[in-house]
């Protein structure tokens, strides 16, 4: 369950408070989609939270996991800090006023995005063809954000969503698919497959940020403290594979949510 955390940590509010109080700071991690359950998370979101709030100075962090959009769209519980994927951020940052704080990086980070062919396949040979993904975000981020432009997954491509991304690799391997496309993490997984040698990456988008953690309103010391958590706590970012947290690039940030704008 170790892993619950790091890849997804994601949330969505409609109805927030304005500050986060310092004795008792509220965080919801959610990842839709995400493996896993609320209980088996909770002792590894309970150690995280228990020392960010000794490196903050609060007196106590709380918090839960969900893997269910909806439940991240209520905003149960008016948490005051959330981490987002970055397409989910994207999205509903304004609607959600959320501030950026930092992004999160793991070993895990789905940084990039690829498309994946059997060797001999052009980019240009996929339009129109069927390609298969398990990736959850949006045809919009993975067009115009993940893939720069360079591929349109609404209209270049016939593009179907799977439950795994070993199901769109066989499928890609039977020749049911033209393509599939990948994350940083599915990619890396594909040295392990017995047909590896016949595929090729074909496009790779640019390094994106990872999940970003965002504040409703001001959480005092929320930034310094997710700063320095890993050189001192390292066995809780050991067990959530966290490598650290990065201030966030704010202007880069804008500059994505920009590419969403039609």
């Amino acid at each position: 369950m170790k892993i619950l955390l790091l890849r997804a940590l994601t949330l969505g509010f409609l109805a927030m408070p304005a500050t986060a109080s310092a004795t008792d700071v509220k965080f919801l991690l959610c990842f839709p989609g995400g493996p896993g359950s609320t209980a088996d998370a909770q002792p590894v979101v309970d150690a995280f939270l228990k020392a960010l709030a000794g490196q903050a100075g609060w007196g106590s962090a709380s918090g839960t996991y969900t893997n269910d959009l909806a439940q991240c769209q209520s905003g149960a519980g008016g948490a005051g800090v959330v981490v987002l994927p970055l397409d989910l951020y994207l999205q509903q940052h304004t609607a959600w006023r959320l501030t950026p704080v930092a992004t999160l990086t793991n070993k895990e980070t789905a940084s990039r995005y690829h498309v994946v062919t059997k060797k001999g396949t052009t980019l240009d040979a996929l339009k129109g063809k069927p390609v298969s993904t398990a990736i959850p975000a949006s045809d919009a981020f993975l067009s115009r954000v993940g893939f720069d432009g360079k591929l349109d997954v609404s209209k270049d491509i016939a593009l179907s969503r799977v439950r795994t991304a070993l199901k769109a690799l066989k499928d890609l391997d039977k020749g049911v698919v033209s393509a599939v496309l990948l994350d940083d993490v599915q990619q890396k997984a594909l040295a392990g497959l017995p047909f590896a040698a016949s595929l090729e990456t074909v496009l790779s988008g640019a390094a994106l940020p990872g999940a970003i953690v965002a504040s409703v309103g001001a959480v005092q010391g929320l930034g310094p403290a997710l700063t320095g958590l890993c050189s001192k706590a390292t066995k809780v970012c050991d067990d959530m594979r966290i490598t650290g947290f990065q201030p966030i690039d704010a202007a880069a940030l804008a500059a994505l949510g920009k590419k969403l704008t039609p």
